[in-house]
């Protein structure tokens, strides 16, 4: 079904009269017409118009852009036209928080000292800047995507803990309902762990590949130190003290992920050789240049991948490796499907190489790396199924509960749709001098 003149000109935000003078002009004509004369647009003619306006916005003349689309598309203009397209939408971008943030500035209210608000105010002060949630949801990624520290300081200065801080922006909730979580996070880690704890596996995982990355590492003394962050139920852990003659130093802030542990390893007779620590992620209990290996398998995102690298890099030795898995792109180009339900997750995912980047930029060398199989997802996943029912059954009419089992529901969905374009990427890498 073809677009009408109007419905065209609603979708690039023009009017009526503009695609009637393109028309005039020759820059753009209707593919064909109803049988009682009415103009009708293509797909194919929708996107020559959006090519009409991405160099008109960037100040090409209307004659000009008219050669332009009749020549050839060679790969030098398509790289270029591509590359116009990224600068649109980061403009784009900037003038939609250069706006909200004019509307926060103008709003009095939501100036004032958060302690002294409370929700209904909070909300009303909200309506009152005419935003939208959406709005507001798509401001709070955009933000924390593009200066993560920046965000926290912000959200810090409403007064919320770096706990709910971590929680908006691990589980993606939208910022919009902040004092709703603050007042429902409890309740909502508590069903999002509940659900997860009999669990085997807390994430994509598997022996081999833990065996794999270890095996890079290209030397360990004879004792080493290795610290296990965001251990969960010690799968990692175990395979370490079983693999290696070092003490292994399991954090997790799970009490009963870490029970857990405690008893398989007193299970396996490794109680002397794995320590296990409640902590915290953001604020290790380790001495500088004191562990030999830090290991953690898909757990840096909860403190965000670049800041881990960064804080943990001063507690290895000189030579120290850390071995690290995280989530990445595949490729270049993910469906747009893919892209916007990850931004919506994880708007920080980025491709491998960008990873092996940012570990080289800050201080390490990488050794090498591998893409876990599906296999790894398969075997987390198989489950899932099965204890999602039974926990909306325990929870049937709760909202908040199912909340939380459909965020579960939403990731399963997009691994079967999506599972091509991304995967777990570990990564071996040594402290440099």
């Amino acid at each position: 079904m073809g677009y009408t003149v109007g419905r065209l000109a609603g979708k690039f935000g023009l009017a009526r009269s503009t695609l009637l003078y393109y028309e005039r002009i020759g820059l753009l004509a209707p593919s064909e017409r109803t049988a009682a004369g009415y103009r009708l647009y293509s797909a194919e003619d929708a996107a020559r118009l959006s090519r009409i306006c991405r160099f008109r916005d960037a100040g090409v003349p209307l004659r000009e852009i008219a050669d332009i689309l009749v020549g050839s598309q060679s790969d030098l203009s398509v790289i270029l036209e591509t590359r116009l397209r990224a600068l649109d939408q980061e403009l784009e971008r900037i003038r939609f928080q250069q706006e909200f943030i004019a509307r926060l500035l103008r709003n009095r209210e939501i100036l004032e000292d958060a302690s002294e608000r409370d929700e209904e105010t909070w909300q009303k002060a909200i309506r009152a800047s005419g935003l939208t949630d959406e709005s507001i949801r798509r401001w709070h990624e955009e933000f924390a995507s593009a200066d993560p520290e920046g965000h926290r300081a912000f959200l810090r200065a409403l007064g919320y803990p770096v706990d709910e801080n971590d929680l908006i922006q691990t589980l993606g909730k939208a910022p919009h309902h902040l004092r709703r979580i603050n007042i429902m996070s409890e309740r909502f880690m508590e069903i999002f762990m509940e659900t997860l704890s009999p669990l085997t596996l807390q994430g994509p995982s598997g022996r081999e590949h833990t065996l794999r990355a270890l095996r890079m590492i290209p030397e360990l003394p004879q004792r080493p130190r290795i610290a296990d962050i965001g251990c969960g139920t010690g799968l990692a852990a175990l395979i370490l003290a079983q693999e290696t003659d070092g003490v292994i130093e399991a954090l997790d802030s799970h009490k009963p992920f870490l029970e857990r542990l405690e008893s398989a390893a007193a299970a396996k007779g490794l109680t002397e050789r794995i320590k296990i620590i409640h902590g915290d992620m953001a604020a290790l209990p380790f001495a500088p240049e004191s562990l030999d290996v830090i290991w953690a398998e898909g757990s840096a995102f909860i403190i965000g991948f670049d800041r881990a690298l960064e804080e943990w890099r001063p507690l290895l030795k000189d030579g120290g490796c850390l071995c690290i898995s995280e989530l990445a792109w595949l490729t270049d180009n993910p469906s747009r499907e893919a892209a916007e339900y990850w931004q919506g997750v994880y708007p920080e995912m980025r491709t491998i190489n960008a990873l092996k980047q940012a570990i080289a930029e800050r201080g390490y060398t990488v050794i090498g790396s591998f893409t876990l199989a599906e296999s790894a997802w398969r075997d987390y996943y198989a489950p899932f199924p099965k204890r999602l029912a039974e926990q909306r059954l325990k929870y049937a009419g709760d909202e908040e509960a199912l909340a939380v089992l459909d965020n579960f529901q939403a990731e399963l969905d997009a691994f079967e749709k999506f599972r091509e374009f991304y995967g777990y990427e570990f990564l071996v890498a040594r402290k440099a001098d």
